[in-house]
């Protein structure tokens, strides 16, 4: 392999830091919540639920903790623990050993963490605050006019 295409690849999976607004820094490594999946990290189902909920949350235009933020809650929670090399993050908290609890971040900075260790985080995107969308969509393709014969 090439020592250009190398370091292209140390590139991409280099940690960065991530400044929280509590002040802390955290190094994490790209991660997605498909990879997750494909180790079963991430249980197919929960990641399906996770799909859903975000498109409900995108349909409503929600904002803030509501029963569709909860079922994702789990997968944003995966992608943070997966992500965080420095410190690490688990459930349970062992700083003698440098693992912070995934409970002693705010809702807020798993958000940014999930958001900067996986990038666009397509599944997740309500959270960016994107537009709801179309209000009353047309199903199944009512809205496609017909061809004269």
């Amino acid at each position: 392999m090439s020592e250009e295409l190398l370091q292209a690849w140390r590139e991409r999976l280099a940690l960065r830091p991530v400044e929280l607004d509590s002040g802390y820094t955290v190094m994490i490594r790209p991660v997605s919540m498909e990879s997750l999946v494909a180790r079963g990290t991430i249980p197919l189902l929960i990641f399906n639920e996770t799909q859903a909920a975000a498109g409900k949350r995108r349909r409503k235009g929600a904002t803030g903790i509501d029963e569709d933020f909860l079922k994702m809650l789990p997968s944003v929670n995966a992608v943070v623990m997966a992500a965080a090399a420095v410190p690490q993050v688990a459930e349970e908290e062992d700083l003698e050993n440098g693992v912070v609890s995934i409970h002693s971040l705010s809702l807020l900075e798993r958000l940014r963490l999930f958001e900067e260790a996986s990038g666009a985080a397509n599944a997740l995107r309500p959270f960016r605050g994107e537009p709801a969308g179309d209000e009353n969509p047309s199903p199944d393709g009512d809205d496609v006019p017909q061809t004269a014969e």
